[in-house]
């Protein structure tokens, strides 16, 4: 079977950038957080806290409605060993790399493309009681990927469609290799204001996309970026087909908390330290 393994050494150079997020050791779980919407689903977790977890549920062709179009739980980033959400300082810059995989089934078989689960890297301004204050690493069943929400400027990296051949569908129920790096303000220089960027590498295709380097939407509510108290974690959010049974299945793994590079260029220089090598598991 063939694996992709990514190192993503950062230069030396990296030593001078601003502190990484301190301290995380685990993965707080949240069920139901802004959206609950089929209370009486079944779950099964599989917590191995920054090394893997694994959310599956089952909801039930005949689960009655609470309201709402979904259920969205999170695997927040802890540094207490998963007791309770880290708290970010609000002035830190960082990287975060993880793998990604999602995957539902339902019966009958939906349509090719249908988008019935969302996942990602996610960030909710003022912490996790304020559930609707968020975005970040989009991640759409319907092989689409994008940067948006909590005041970021938006970035494509797939387009489910097929219709940009710069930006080609992830395939489907795949793992992907995302990273993310946030410089938070004055970290690229006196002035600066808060910026990202985000790549993925879908590993079944090979394909690897880097977004531009990205300043924070100084027209938003948060034009100074990422605010003291936001909760960092990971998404699963699962909308079913009413009448038919609906199982989801979303997986996060080896997930690396790090510093970025000091003052990147060109979207280039953060595949410069990252070393892609293809090899083959009998």
């Amino acid at each position: 079977m063939r694996s992709i393994v990514i190192s993503l050494a950062v230069a030396a150079t990296a030593a001078t950038a601003s502190a990484q997020l301190a301290g995380v050791n685990g993965l707080n779980v949240v069920y139901g957080n802004g959206f609950h919407g089929f209370p009486s689903a079944n779950r099964v977790l599989t917590n191995n806290g920054l090394a893997g977890v694994r959310l599956q549920e089952t909801i039930a062709s005949t689960a009655p409605g609470g309201g709402d179009f979904a259920n969205r739980h999170f695997a927040f980033l802890s540094s207490d060993g998963g007791a309770s959400p880290y708290v970010y300082d609000g002035t830190s810059s960082f990287s975060i790399t993880y793998r990604h995989r999602m995957a539902n089934s339902t019966n009958p078989v939906l349509p090719a493309g249908t988008n019935t689960t969302e996942g990602g890297l996610w960030f909710l301004q003022g912490g996790a009681a304020n559930p609707f204050a968020d975005g970040g690493v989009f991640t759409v069943s319907n092989r689409t990927m994008f940067v948006a929400g909590m005041g970021a400027g938006f970035s494509i990296l797939a387009e489910g469609n097929g219709s940009n051949p710069n930006f080609p569908p992830l395939t489907a129920g795949g793992w992907y290799t995302v990273r993310f790096d946030y410089w938070a303000p004055g970290a690229l220089g006196a002035g600066s204001i808060a910026s990202y960027q985000a790549s993925v590498l879908d590993e079944a295709s090979g394909n690897f996309r880097i977004s531009q380097l990205t300043g924070w939407d100084q027209g938003s509510s948060w034009p100074t970026g990422l605010q003291a108290g936001t909760a960092i974690g990971f998404r699963f959010q699962n909308v079913p087909v009413l009448g038919v049974e609906n199982n989801f299945d979303g997986e996060y793994a080896d997930i690396v908390i790090g510093a970025v590079i000091p003052a990147p260029a060109s979207a280039g220089l953060l595949a410069v330290g990252g070393l892609v090598a293809l090899r083959r598991r009998r």
